[in-house]
């Protein structure tokens, strides 16, 4: 059966018949599939990582108060130990894996030359917590993190130990990411006290907002219900199209294509998700599930008849998998292998997607779009979005 055709055919299923008829569609899925869509390709277990960065080929780790980095394409961990004086609980890497970036109890922020193991920077903090995993910039050169209460601090990196700005919200949670150079994307989660007579209830509400750091400008802001958000994502070669996980039930997935203006709405609901990833093109959405169910879903997203945002989503593939514990990060590389990281036991899984499945995760890329893709960054560091 060709692929292609019968991929075209599922993204004509409506949203609703996705939310309530996963068996009838789970049962179209697997016909597309002519071979598994994942083959394995080796397990390694990581002793209790509490703190894990994963970009391009290299994982970053921590475990208590030393940071290791490990390469699954050759199964190799790096000799160099990062070594803090405590407790690491965040780290970073940039994308060409030649700075890593962590914080630790002691209220410092870190930057280290992967190469050489040195640290080329390092400053305190004065606000009462460093709440947020730390982000490089697309071209490294610029560090962000989220301190509580505060704001955004944004360092640079190049030259090093150099504050270049900051901003403040005293809203804003854990998450964040760049979506160009001077362009960044973070949740915040705000707590309002109800009027009287419920005197002591409070209502609240999660959002992902998105800002030019360079003019302090905020550009656009998508509700995301009550719920905390527990994961932020976003497409490699589009990086403009982000996800967001919020729930620890019955979940949501959200997402956004930030050159638009209104974001999406609820795209679907899966209990017991516990981790996402995008494909390179932001056309199909990876869930991993928890113990309970522990399983990966794959999903096509397709545009909406009246909004160009994608707003449908429809299950390709379920897999499940053998070991019941909850699956806390999964990843999709530039490359297209899945890395799966399950947390508690320090289990890292390579995975290599099928002829179908690549085809489907992230079509080849023409030299035209190549070109519009590497201009693309700069087009958004100078007007990122509308207002």
């Amino acid at each position: 059966m060709n692929t292609k055709n019968t991929l075209s055919l599922i993204l004509l299923t409506s949203f609703a018949s996705c939310l309530h008829g996963m068996e009838g569609q789970e049962e179209i899925a697997k016909a597309i599939f002519s071979e598994p869509p994942l083959i394995k390709q080796k397990t390694w277990f990581l002793p209790f990582p509490h703190a894990t960065s994963i970009n391009n080929e290299c994982v970053a780790f921590g475990k208590g108060d030393s940071v290791s980095l490990f390469f699954p394409l050759t199964g190799e961990t790096c000799s160099t130990k990062f070594k803090h004086p405590t407790y690491v609980p965040h780290t970073a890497l940039s994308q060409c894996e030649t700075l890593l970036a962590t914080t630790a109890y002691d209220e410092f922020v870190r930057l280290w030359n992967t190469q050489s193991g040195k640290c080329i920077m390092a400053h305190k903090v004065s606000e009462v917590q460093i709440w947020s995993a730390l982000a490089f910039s697309p071209n490294g050169k610029k560090l962000a993190f989220i301190t509580c209460p505060g704001g955004i601090h944004i360092w640079q990196t190049d030259p090093p130990n150099k504050l270049e700005t900051y901003y403040e919200d005293r809203d804003a949670t854990a998450k964040l990411l760049f979506i160009a150079p001077c362009v960044l994307a973070y949740t915040r989660f705000v707590v309002r006290p109800l009027n009287r007579p419920n005197r002591g209830l409070h209502n609240t509400a999660c959002s992902v907002r998105l800002v030019n750091i360079a003019t302090k400008k905020q550009l656009g802001e998508m509700p995301c219900g009550t719920s905390s958000i527990k994961s932020l994502v976003q497409a490699h070669r589009q990086p403009h199209i982000i996800a967001a996980l919020t729930g620890y039930g019955n979940c949501e997935v959200w997402l956004w294509n930030t050159k638009e203006k209104t974001p999406t709405q609820a795209l679907l609901r899966r209990p017991g998700a516990d981790s996402i990833a995008l494909g390179a093109d932001g056309t199909v959405l990876i869930i991993g599930t928890d113990r309970y169910d522990h399983s990966l879903y794959f999903y096509a997203l397709s545009p909406d008849a009246s909004s160009p945002a994608l707003a449908k989503a429809t299950l390709l593939h379920k897999m499940p998998l053998v070991r019941m514990s909850p699956i806390t990060n999964v990843w999709c590389a530039k490359n297209n292998l899945l890395i799966i990281h399950v947390n508690g036991g320090g289990e890292l899984t390579l995975w290599k997607p099928s002829k179908e499945l690549q085809e489907i995760l992230a079509p080849p890329v023409t030299q035209e779009a190549e070109s519009e893709e590497k201009a693309e960054p700069e087009k958004q560091a100078t007007d990122p979005q509308p207002n």
